[in-house]
C-alpha cells in the first residue's frame, strides 16, 4: 500500500492529521490527480474535527475560490477558529479580514492588535504590518518611530518589504534620522531578493544620480527587473526608457508595449503617457479616438492633466464630437487640482461664454488664479 492509499484510509476512519495530509494531497497534486474540490472536502472533515491547519487552509481555499465559489465569510470563519488556536498564519490572515472588511465588520483596533500577537511571535508579515499599522495610524495613534521600530526588526530579518519601508524611512527622515545612503543600502538588499516597488526606487536613484552614479543602462536593467514582475511603475519606467532611448535603444514598439501594460492595469501616468502617444502620433498611428479612451481612463481616476485633455478634446471634436459645456465641465475639474492649463482654460471660457455664461468677473478671477501657478508651470515644463 503506497503512502496516498494509506493516508486515504486512515483519513476515511476518521484520523484528522490524516485527512489533512490527504488534503494537500489533493491540494498540491501530490501522490494524485490535483483536485482542489477533493481537497476542500478533506480539509473540511479535518477543519470540523479542529485541526488548526485544516481550518486555515480551508479559509484560505474560500477567500481563493479554490474548489468553492469565493466566500468571504466562510473564510473569515475558519480564520477565526484557527486564529482562537493561535495558528500564527491564521491570525495574520484574519488582522487583514478585520482590515479589508471582508466576511467582518471593519474593525482596524482588532486587525492591530492581531498583528501584533503574530508579529510578537516573530512571524515576518505581521512585524511588518504592525510598522505600516503605526507609519499611517491604521488603529493605532500615528508614531513615526515605533513604525520605524518594527521596519528595524524586519529588516534585521531581510525581510525585504521591511527594508523597503526602512529606506523609505531613511530617505524621508521619519521617525530616524535622514540617511540616503543607508536608505540605497537596503533598497538594494529588498532589489536583490526580487521586491519589485524596490527594483523601480532603485532604478530611479541611478536614472537621476541619487548617491550613485548617473546610469541610465542600470537604471533601465532595474526597471526591466520589476517590469517582468508585472509592476505597474517598472513597465512605465521602462516604456520611458524606450521611448527616450535612455539605458537601452530607443524603440517605438516597446515604448506602446510597456505603456499598454501598466495603462491597462490601472496606472494613470501610463493611461495619459497612452493618450498623448495616440494624440501625437508618435510611436503609434494616431488615433484620437484612442487617445480620448485612455484620457478618460486616466481622468476618471482623477489625474488632472488628463481631464485637461479630455476637456481639450471636446472643445476641438478629436476624437468625440464637440460639446462646449463637456469641455468646460473637464476644464474645471482640472483647473480646481492646481492644472495650469486647465485654469487658463477656464478662465477663456468665462471670457468667451464657451460652455459657460459669459462672465468678465469670473474670467479675471481664473486668469489672476493662472498667475500664481504660472513660475511652477514654467518650471515643470522647462526641466
Amino acid at each position: 500500500m503506497d503512502a496516498f492509499e494509506k493516508t486515504h484510509d486512515l483519513a476515511k476512519k476518521g484520523d484528522s492529521e490524516a485527512q489533512t495530509l490527504l488534503a494537500w494531497y489533493y491540494a498540491s497534486g501530490t501522490n494524485t490527480e490535483q483536485s482542489y474540490k477533493e481537497a476542500v472536502n478533506w480539509y473540511k472533515a479535518a477543519a470540523e474535527q479542529g485541526v488548526p491547519l485544516a481550518q486555515y487552509n480551508l479559509g484560505l481555499c474560500n477567500a481563493k475560490g479554490l474548489g468553492v465559489e469565493i466566500d468571504e465569510d466562510q473564510a473569515a470563519k475558519w480564520f477565526k477558529k484557527a486564529a482562537e488556536q493561535g495558528y500564527t498564519p491564521a491570525q495574520y490572515l484574519l488582522g487583514c479580514t478585520y482590515l479589508d472588511a471582508k466576511g467582518v465588520k471593519k474593525d482596524y483596533e482588532k486587525a492591530v492588535e492581531l498583528f501584533r500577537q503574530t508579529a510578537e511571535k516573530d512571524y515576518d508579515d505581521g512585524i511588518v504590518s504592525l510598522g505600516d499599522c503605526y507609519c499611517f495610524g491604521i488603529g493605532v495613534e500615528k508614531d513615526l518611530e515605533e513604525a520605524v521600530k518594527w521596519y528595524q526588526k524586519a529588516a534585521e530579518k531581510a525581510i525585504p518589504e521591511g527594508q523597503y519601508n526602512l529606506a523609505l524611512s531613511y530617505f524621508r527622515g521619519e521617525g530616524i534620522e535622514p540617511d540616503s545612503k543607508e536608505a540605497l543600502r537596503l533598497l538594494h538588499l529588498a532589489a536583490k531578493q526580487g521586491f519589485a516597488d524596490a527594483q523601480v526606487l532603485v532604478g530611479q536613484c541611478y536614472a537621476s544620480g541619487t548617491e550613485v552614479e548617473q546610469d541610465f543602462m542600470k537604471a533601465a536593467e532595474w526597471f526591466i527587473l520589476a517590469a517582468e514582475q508585472g509592476l505597474p511603475e517598472g513597465e512605465l519606467l521602462l516604456g520611458l526608457c524606450y521611448a527616450q532611448g535612455q539605458g537601452v535603444e530607443k524603440n517605438p514598439q516597446k515604448t506602446i508595449f510597456w505603456f499598454n501594460k501598466a495603462a491597462e492595469k490601472g496606472n494613470d501616468i501610463a493611461q495619459l503617457a497612452l493618450g498623448e502617444c495616440y494624440a501625437s502620433g508618435e510611436f503609434v498611428e494616431q488615433d484620437y479616438s484612442k487617445a480620448h479612451y485612455w484620457f478618460l481612463k486616466s481622468a476618471e481616476q482623477g489625474n488632472p492633466a488628463a481631464q485637461f485633455a479630455i476637456g481639450d478634446s471636446y472643445l476641438k471634436s478629436q476624437g468625440v464630437d464637440r460639446d462646449l459645456q463637456k469641455a468646460f465641465d473637464w476644464f474645471l475639474l482640472s483647473a480646481e487640482l492646481g492644472h495650469y492649463e486647465a485654469i487658463v482654460a477656464v478662465a477663456g471660457c468665462y471670457k468667451k461664454g464657451f460652455g459657460v455664461e459669459q462672465s468678465d468677473t469670473e474670467a479675471e478671477k481664473w486668469f489672476a488664479e493662472s498667475e500664481k501657478v504660472k513660475q511652477e508651470y514654467e518650471e515643470n515644463t522647462s526641466l
